[in-house]
């Protein structure tokens, strides 16, 4: 049962599995099984005493004549009943050591993981439903948004993917949880049953390699922890058989370098024996995308992308709160209206921030305007709880910020140690490493105070207590309750020590620290000195790149540009939208906004030019790295500049081109609900930033031409924004042609025909012959715009259809397209019977411009339609030709 390397994956994974006990377990469990057979034995001796006592007087006489005829049934039952029972009691005592082994794991697993949802996944138990999206969102039979857990059990190996806050981890404990609890016994004997195991990458990539790509040793060491010593032996097995769930949380909480030797290291083991195991890694959405460059085993996983609250289910989970007594006193619609009075959605679009906000809001605290003084609200209210703290607030801030930094200089979200291990001193070794390299960090002007043991060990335990730090399962780890709290007490940390305008190290520039950047300027004073700070590394490319470590030299100014952005940007919004008081408030915009319209003109100066593509891609992926460490943040804050009423049309045009550059479904979403803005200034940037966003923004707007009926002012506003990104949008448009929704294919036809590209001749034509007449409609008038002449053929018998619509469409292609060829067909048509089928051949006869068509224009113009009427005179008009 052990060599199963040349099964094919389907044997291997249908397979049972047989677990081999030691051979003292097996001497023990035969000896027992051996003795109770023998007890089977003796009773049936009882039982028939005749035949027994013949079979004894047998064998005395040594089976002589006839004896052996006579007795040989009742020999053979004894051996029967003895082989039988002995067998059976020994499987049976096997198969129950073996349940328990399961049972034993299975039970302490999920008692973990119960205790540790219930204590961070507490939206889960107001009905929230964590939703994903798949890579083919879209796509037919790929929904645009599912549940997550319904998609996690739909693929076998899956990269999850999400900001800080999403839910990364909760979604890891929670579906090893549901495997936990839905375990069943028919499932344990053969071996059918998933075994999860749910352990930090950072763990998982500090054990020792296996030669076989999948630390195995591990693995059993980690389930032997938790007391199932029969499962942990057997593990090797059912990782082969495909048994086991291989759970890994926080690839990006490693170094880079590590992360990749871990991910090739998995990818090999993957594609050998251990082929069949389901494996799920979670990552920051930010940090992926260097690594799916450069580990060929995440080309192999299924992206799930976990979405953000939207405001619908954000004002859901909040009146659940309420009736639920989360939010003490305060009415739910009170808080609702509150958040939307100072527009503060941005600031809690992810589970792990609308927690916090109901937590505030429990104890009865203010609502904050920004997101870093949310988490900073959340972690003093923790501290405050605290009945008798062992150190002061101000010394367990200090302590965390420096850990913060520690954990961070060193690209590890814990500290880890043997069961030995010293938690003081674990931590004053990893401070004595990285205070030198943290003084410079931030711009600090002098070497950063470090804590003596009992300071520190005090800070530590209110830490602690407080939850802000928690310890691990086995008692040899300590990290941050949340990586939010962690990015807090580092940001805290910068603007306790900061030097005011001095220079801070372009290390912040990598994706790591991006997040603690952002935070530090919800938390200064001088948000807009602090971006000026950031926008000066653009200046220096070259050394800005060494020390940062960014191999690409021509991404610093980009991500230096974009960074500062955002830091003024969710920083600003909140102040520069709220309507000015009095004279020093108006004063105070004012400076803001102008501060703000400089950080725009640098980034649109560098990202608009259309000769300067590759620069734009890279501005674009830079501000979509800013857009994760925000968790979405950015476009929120950047629609509620748009919106706002009191500030200038200048900086609210910014915001809507920065938003075309951005061009991230968010940001495409929140351009195509500006389509019915009227002050035209915002509708001209508008059109500029669909332009920039190019082919992403073309199947947004094809999907809002197909959702809305041609004439109304939505409509058309999508088709010129479709002309307003031009030819990128061609590509999109012809393979939405062929899509499954007729509505989507006559959309994408209309589209082609206000694009003008030649391209879309022949598929255009081919889309005439559609089985729905609305396509077919689309595509003639899409063709009639083009003008292509290639097109008549097929066009002109349509004239004689008996479909009015097609009639008329028909003469309005050819009208449009000039076709000679339809002169006759379309004096011909003048006499229809349908008065819009005779104004739509008079509209056509205009337009191509045969003065032979006058005198029968001038019969028309007494027709009975008045819609006939004035086409004639039109059309007449359009000759040359008096009425």
């Amino acid at each position: 049962m052990e060599k199963t390397e040349g099964l094919s994956a389907r044997r291997v994974a249908n397979a049972s599995t047989r677990w081999r006990a030691p051979w003292t377990w097996r001497l023990a469990m035969s000896a027992g099984a051996s003795a109770t057979g023998l007890v089977a034995v003796g009773i049936l001796a009882l039982l028939a005493p005749a035949p027994t006592n013949q079979l004894v007087t047998s064998i005395t006489n040594g089976f002589g004549g006839s004896s052996l005829a006579t007795v040989w049934p009742f020999l053979l039952l004894i051996v029967v009943v003895s082989v039988t029972v002995t067998l059976g009691v020994y499987h049976l005592v096997r198969d129950f050591i073996l349940i328990q082994g399961w049972r034993r794991y299975l039970t302490h697993v999920a008692s973990e993981l119960s205790e540790q949802t219930h204590r961070h996944a507490r939206l889960v138990a107001l009905g929230y439903i964590p939703q994903a999206r798949v890579a083919q969102a879209g796509t037919p039979g790929n929904p645009q948004r599912e549940p997550l857990a319904a998609a996690l059990m739909s693929f076998p190996r899956v990269l999850l993917l999400g900001d800080d806050g999403a839910g990364k981890s909760i979604a890891l404990q929670r579906l090893a949880l549901e495997i936990a609890r839905s375990a069943r016994l028919g499932r344990m004997l053969t071996g059918r049953q998933l075994v999860p195991i749910v352990v930090s990458f950072a763990r998982y990539a500090a054990a020792d390699p296996d030669e076989s790509g999948i630390r195995v040793a591990f693995l059993v060491e980690r389930v032997r922890h938790y007391g199932a010593r029969i499962l942990a032996g057997q593990l090797p097995t059912l990782l082969r058989r495909g048994r086991v769930a291989l759970l890994l949380d926080g690839l990006d909480e490693v170094q880079p370098a590590i992360a990749l030797a871990v991910l090739r290291e998995l990818h090999s083991g993957l594609r050998g024996v251990y082929q069949n195991v389901r494996i799920v890694m979670t990552c920051r959405t930010a940090a992926s995308e260097a690594l799916l460059t450069e580990a060929p085993l995440l080309k192999f996983l299924t992206s799930l992308q976990l979405l953000p609250l939207s405001m619908e289910e954000g004002r859901q989970i909040i009146r659940r709160a309420g009736r639920a007594g989360a939010l003490g006193v305060t009415a739910p619609e009170t808080i609702l209206t509150e958040i939307d009075r100072r527009d503060l959605w941005p600031i809690i679009t992810s589970p792990a921030t609308l927690a916090m906000l109901i937590e505030l809001v429990g104890a009865s605290q203010m609502l904050p305007a920004t997101r870093a003084q949310l988490i900073a609200a959340y972690e003093h209210l923790l501290l405050q709880r605290l009945p008798h703290p062992p150190a002061p607030i101000i010394l367990t801030r200090r302590a965390l910020g420096l850990l913060a930094l520690a954990l961070r200089l060193t690209g590890n979200a814990e500290i880890t140690g043997t069961q030995a291990w010293n938690e003081r001193d674990a931590v004053k070794t990893i401070l004595a490493d990285t205070t030198s390299a943290a003084t410079a960090l931030g711009g600090a002007s002098r070497p950063i105070p470090r804590l003596d043991e009992q300071d520190l060990a005090s800070a530590l335990e209110a830490a602690v207590q407080a939850g802000i730090l928690e310890r691990g399962s086995d008692g040899s780890s300590l990290k941050f309750q949340h990586s939010l709290l962690l990015y807090l007490a580092a940001a805290r940390h910068f603007d306790t020590h900061d030097a005011g305008l001095g220079r801070i190290s372009p290390m912040l520039l990598r994706p790591e620290w991006m997040e603690i950047l952002i935070l530090w300027g919800g938390l200064t004073t001088d948000p807009t000195g602090l971006a000026e700070r950031i926008s000066r590394f653009a200046t220096t490319p070259a050394g800005v790149a060494a020390v940062a470590r960014i191999a690409d030299l021509a991404q610093v100014e980009p991500l230096a540009h974009a960074l500062a952005l955002t830091v003024g940007v969710v920083n600003l919004a909140h102040q520069v939208t709220i309507p000015p008081i009095d004279a020093a408030d108006q004063a105070k915009s004012e400076i803001s906004q102008q501060h703000l319209r400089d950080l725009f003109d640098r980034v649109l100066r560098y990202g608009v030019d259309d000769q300067q593509e590759e620069a734009r891609n890279r501005l674009r992926m830079a501000l979509r790295i800013c857009e994760s460490a925000t968790a979405g943040e950015l476009t929120l804050t950047l629609m509620q500049l748009v919106r706002s009423s009191v500030v200038n049309r200048i900086l609210r045009a910014q915001a809507v081109q920065t938003l075309g550059l951005l061009a991230s479904p968010s940001s495409l979403a929140a351009l195509t609900h500006l389509l019915l803005e009227p002050d035209p200034i915002v509708r001209d940037a508008l059109s500029r930033g669909f332009h920039l966003a190019g082919a992403e923004a073309a199947g947004a707007l094809l999907d809002l031409l197909a959702s809305y009926p041609v004439g109304e002012t939505i409509h058309k506003r999508a088709l010129d924004a479709i002309a307003a990104v031009d030819g990128p949008a061609v590509t999109p448009a012809l393979e939405r042609l062929h899509a499954t929704e007729a509505a989507l294919r006559a959309a994408s036809a209309e589209a082609l025909g206000v694009l003008r590209d030649r391209r879309a001749v022949d598929p255009l034509i081919a889309a005439i012959q559609d089985s729905q007449t609305s396509v077919q409609i689309a595509a003639m008038h899409a063709l009639g715009r083009i003008g292509d002449l290639r097109a008549q053929q097929v066009i002109l018998p349509l004239l004689q259809d008996s479909d009015e619509q097609k009639r008329m469409a028909a003469a309005y292609a050819l009208g449009m397209m000039r076709s000679d060829r339809a002169y006759k067909h379309l004096i011909k048509l003048l006499e229809d019977a349908q008065p819009r089928v005779r104004a739509a051949a008079a509209e056509a006869l205009g337009h191509i411009g045969d003065l032979r068509a006058a005198d029968a224009l001038r019969q028309h113009l007494s027709d009975r339609d008045a819609w006939a009427q004035a086409a004639a005179a039109t059309a007449l008009r359009a000759l040359g030709q008096r009425n």
